[in-house]
């Protein structure tokens, strides 16, 4: 076995004897739980010998939940010699066929009802961290190109197959009457009632906790099949005394088996909701949407397509086209294997120097995402003499993050005063997509009490989509923002700003 890189195999060089492509729909509301399996339709390869196949894969992982394994397997009943040997190649491929992830397996003997494949075959955090490429429509897709040896078919043959998992959507909207005097001692319950008029199978249920003043929100389930898991997406919203949107939160969880309660993740106070009750709270009633998607399980099956015989310019086209997807859509192990060097700081030629330590690093690599740096490098005599750059300006944590995304485009999720601090770091040393990266993490954590300030992060920096962001988010809740102290003090440092920004409000608003 070995891992498939940037060139078409040498043992695979011809057209495959059989390819089979399969499509999982709505994959990420799979109710597998770790160590469970998903299995493809089953399809007869008849130009290898009437051989029956089907692949497998465990959606949560099965040695380790970080993974998504995946297997060929050969039937119990299937036709042919008792063992056939085959070489073949595992993917995941993107809507448009370009090859994203690619391992392959040669010369392995497959006896009828045995299985080979890939513990590790994806993980799944790089599934769901790309998920315009890996899931479009949130559907997986595989594709299993198999070799046999000694096989005398001539033509070659492709199948497709497609797996799709339905969920329930049920949406609400419950208005809570008497908020402030309800005793909050028990559970407000009310079922999630189902379109065919059946039992119930959830329950959302309230509390109130004075102690920590939040609302707490739980999620009943009612449905107890043994053995199996029930995974549900959810979204709460706060509507104002208009009926439009104000604070909402999103999450989803997996019921394991004869788990009875979900907490839904915290994020509505009362404190806020009883100062503000002529928004939320009008004639003392809370009104809440409430969506949520349940997974119902494998909803359909079925082989889809056959396809016999393909030409030989067919068979060339396929070939080139396979070259082709591996040299220049495969990125992401180009990535890995470049970003291995700086995390094993093998062949460094430069250092960083921070306030309390070096980092070295490649010049080829971080001169050509910062032109700041090249310029720096370049023209510098005192880093040409001692091969060190001093960027202390930079504290050591953002300079890492940064190096990180100049070595792998990789960018996690922080807070919003580290985004700031890169920010500013990609906006001096001119790495615009890093910037933009984390303009989107500062925008995304807009919140009353922090408006003013990135309003004015926004002004100071000349960001256009910043400064719309916070101009929408203060038009939104401008009862709330305009009689705060935040809003006061925002009006006599930035008085053009603030004209600007009510003018703005009163125009939206008229």
């Amino acid at each position: 076995m070995r891992s498939f890189a940037f060139e078409a195999p040498l043992s695979m060089a011809g057209c495959p004897d059989f390819t089979f492509v399969w499509r999982i729909k709505n994959f990420s509301f799979c109710n597998q739980m770790k160590d469970k399996n998903l299995d493809s339709p089953k399809f007869t390869a008849h130009c290898m010998k009437n051989t029956e196949w089907f692949l497998r894969i465990y959606p949560r992982g099965r040695m380790f939940d970080c993974y998504i394994p995946c297997f060929l397997r050969r039937t119990d009943s299937s036709d042919g010699p008792q063992s056939v040997e085959i070489d073949y190649i595992l993917t995941v491929i993107s809507a448009d066929g370009s090859i994203v992830f690619l391992r392959e397996i040669t010369g392995h003997s497959f006896e009828r009802g045995s299985g080979f494949g890939f513990p590790d075959f994806v993980r799944r955090d790089d599934i769901f961290e790309n998920q315009s490429l890996c899931l479009p429509e949130d559907t997986l897709t595989i594709k299993c190109q198999m070799w046999m040896y000694d096989n005398d078919a001539a033509t070659s043959t492709y199948c497709s197959g497609c797996t799709r998992i339905g969920f329930d959507t049920r949406c609400y909207t419950w208005t809570i009457k008497e908020f402030t005097v309800r005793s909050w001692i028990q559970k407000l319950t009310i079922p999630l009632m189902t379109a065919s008029g059946s039992p119930p199978d959830r329950s959302i249920s309230f509390l109130l906790n004075v102690s920590d003043d939040y609302l707490h929100i739980f999620i009943s389930n009612n449905n107890n099949r043994d053995g199996e898991g029930q995974f549900m997406k959810c979204g709460i919203t706060v509507l104002d005394s208009e009926g439009y949107p104000r604070d909402s939160k999103k999450d989803e969880h997996l019921f394991v088996p004869h788990e009875k309660e979900w907490e839904f993740p915290l994020f509505i106070k009362k404190f806020k909701l009883t100062r503000n009750s002529e928004i939320y709270l009008p004639n003392d009633m809370l009104t809440l949407r409430c969506s949520f998607h349940i997974s119902v399980g494998i909803e359909s099956e079925r082989i889809e397509e056959f396809m016999y015989g393909l030409t030989p310019s067919h068979q060339k086209h396929t070939i080139n086209e396979n070259i082709k997807r591996v040299q220049c859509k495969n990125l992401y192990s180009l990535r890995n294997d470049i970003h291995r060097l700086y995390v094993q700081q093998k062949f460094c030629d430069l250092a960083l120097k921070t306030q309390n330590t070096n980092i070295l690093v490649h010049k080829a690599v971080v001169c050509s995402r910062s032109p700041v740096i090249s310029d720096m490098v370049e023209n510098d005599s005192a880093v040409k003499r001692t091969g060190t750059l001093d960027l202390s300006d930079i504290d050591s944590k953002t300079l890492n993050r940064m190096i990180t995304f100049m070595y792998s485009d990789n960018f996690e999720y922080m807070t919003p005063k580290s985004a700031e601090h890169l920010y500013l770091a990609a906006e001096k040393y001119q790495i615009y997509t890093l910037k933009e990266l984390c303009s989107t993490v500062i925008v995304a954590n807009l919140s009353v009490e922090n408006v003013c300030d990135i309003l004015a992060f926004a002004e100071q920096h000349k960001d256009a989509t910043m400064k719309m962001a916070s101009q929408e988010f203060i038009c939104e809740n401008s009862a709330e923002i305009f009689v705060s102290g935040k809003w006061q003090r925002f009006m006599i440092e930035w008085i053009e700003l603030a004209g600007e920004i009510m003018h703005y409000v009163c125009l939206k608003k008229s």
